[in-house]
This record gives C-alpha cells, structure tokens and sequence, in this order.
C-alpha cells in the first residue's frame, strides 16, 4: 500500500508557476446509465457544463488547487459560450488574457458519459480558431516551472515547446493514443520532459512498458502511461513503477479523467515529489474524478485516503 506524506498542496505552492498552452471549447457532458441505441433514448442523470480542452482544464484545476497558473492559447467567439469560458477560467483563478473574435463562434463539445467508463463525444471544429494561437505571446513561459501542452492543437505547440526549450522550461505534453504516429514521435516526444500516453481497457502492463520504451527511447525523459482500470505505467531510462487503479470505485463519469492525472501529477512535481509519488497522487486523482460528475478538485481529501491505498510495484 502507499503511504504517502506529500509535501503538494501546501501554503507555499503559489511559489510554482504553470502554464497551459492550447485551444478552448465549451463542454456539456450529459451522464447516463445507458448510451441509447440508435433511434432509441435513455434517461439523463446530469447535465454539466465546463471549460473544455485538456489545456484549460489542466490549468484551472492547478489554479484552483493554489499553483499560480497561466492559460495561453486560442481567441474565442465574441458569443456566449466564449464569455461562459472566460467567466469560469478567471472564477478559477487562472491568469489569462483570453481575446474575443467577432469572425467565429466559440466551438461546443457535447460527450455522453455512462458507467461503462464509455464517452461518446460531438466536436466541432474551427481553423480559424486555431490559427489565432500563432499570434499568442509566449513570455510567460519563459520563467514557468512546467508548460502543458497537447498533441492535438498541432503545429501550434511547437512554438511554445521551442520557447520553453530555449528558457529551461519542462514541458509535459499529452499524446493521448498517438503512440505510433511517426510525426508526433519525431517532432513533439524528444523535446518532452515528461510524455502522458493512453492506452484502452484491453491493454495489459506489458504493452504499457512497451509504449513508455517507445516514448523514452524517442527522446522523452519521462514516460506515463495510463490505461483506465487497470492503472498507470510510468518510466524513465533508470527506474519504472506500476500503479494499480483501485478496486470498488463506481464509474459515473470518465471526461476529464486524463487531465485530472496530468494535474494532480504536475502538482506534485512542483512541489518536488517524487515519481512514485506524483503517479501515486495522478492515479487517485483520476481515480476519484471517475466517481464524481463533473471536474472534481485536486486538494479533495478523499484523493488522499485512495491515494494511501494503492498498491504500486517499483523496478
């Protein structure tokens, strides 16, 4: 079992400072107990609505959790929903200077969560959104502690990657399941100081030490790889550790659970905890926010009382 006294979370962790780069949406996620079949319906749950894109979740569950946190990335759409983004990042306490356009509207995401772990999402896309985060000004990750990035905002991360490379800034990017794909192996891994990849239910902990060797060997320094119930992988070239998901947790809703791991992680690693720690905190962070509707916070004590009892496996 983990037996964890973590030194995260303290009066002092406003010292730290994160930025997350990336684009915005407006998320609705809808939980059920049932994803319908087609032409057919089931019964809603809940109905809740969030800042959507790993990027600004991750940095208003930072900003809310005390790190001094700033969101650096795409305009929005001088509508309501834009208006509902930037409502809730400066509720949450994130520093951002997030510009409004009057030449798109805000894009919405709606996901169907149900207790299979399942989520079935509608996205709608704009190129037009993207191409503002070229123009975005980059200073303040020249004196971050850790960027935050993700793969799927594309060629507009490689700016911020350079700029945190050139000032000594860590960068933690999110690969999802893009494991194989050459181009992001080639140009995004070896410039990541930590490297999330995800693996589905039918995985086993052989193919995650199989992906964490992929991404270290591709340059990352250090390798997470989580895969739903069965738990996370993490590596470095020198040392790995399995987490084991804890047992028992009813399954309400999984959106978000990702970036709910990548913050409770880079919490830990402001603070300077360990690896088996940080992972051991990620794991029980996503692990809670699997039970609960919604965003859940990365301070909650019920995140440490599982988090103390996880069974890991060090080599």
């Amino acid at each position: 079992m983990a037996d964890l006294s973590l030194p995260v979370f303290s009066t002092n962790i406003g010292a730290s400072k994160a930025v997350c780069f990336g684009s915005l949406a407006l998320g609705t996620v809808i939980s059920t107990d049932e994803y319908p079949i087609q032409n057919h319906g089931s019964s809603v749950n809940s109905v809740t609505s969030y800042v959507f894109q790993d990027a600004a979740i991750v940095a208003w569950l930072l900003a809310t959790s005390g790190v001094n946190t700033n969101f650096v990335g795409s305009a929005v759409g001088d509508d309501e929903a834009g208006k509902e983004i930037v409502t809730q990042l400066k509720a949450g306490g994130v520093n951002q200077e997030t510009k409004f356009s009057n030449a798109f509207s805000t894009p919405r995401q709606y996901v169907i969560s149900d207790p299979s772990g399942g989520r079935t999402w509608f996205a709608e896309s704009n190129d037009l959104l993207l191409d503002t985060m070229k123009n975005a000004d980059l200073t303040c990750i020249g004196n971050a502690n850790v960027l935050y990035v993700d793969w799927y905002d594309g060629e507009a991360i490689l700016a911020p990657i350079g700029y945190a490379r050139e000032n000594d800034t860590p960068v933690f990017l999110n690969i999802e399941e893009q494991f194989s794909n050459d181009l992001i192996l080639d140009q995004y891994v070896p410039h990541a100081s930590f490297c999330q990849a995800t693996l589905d239910e039918k995985a086993s902990w052989d193919d995650a030490r199989r992906i964490a060797s992929v991404l270290i060997d591709a340059g990352a320094e250090t390798a997470l790889v989580t895969f739903g119930s069965h738990g996370v992988f993490a590596a470095t070239r020198d040392t790995s550790i399995f987490v084991q998901a804890p047992k028992g947790l009813g399954i309400v809703d999984t959106c978000a659970a990702g970036a709910t791991f990548s913050a409770a992680c880079i919490g830990a690693i402001l603070m300077g905890s360990t690896l088996r720690e940080a992972v051991i905190l990620g794991t029980a962070a996503s692990s809670f926010k699997c039970s609960t509707q919604g965003l859940v916070s990365i301070r909650s004590d019920e995140i440490w009382t599982i988090a103390n009892e996880l069974v890991f496996e060090s080599q």
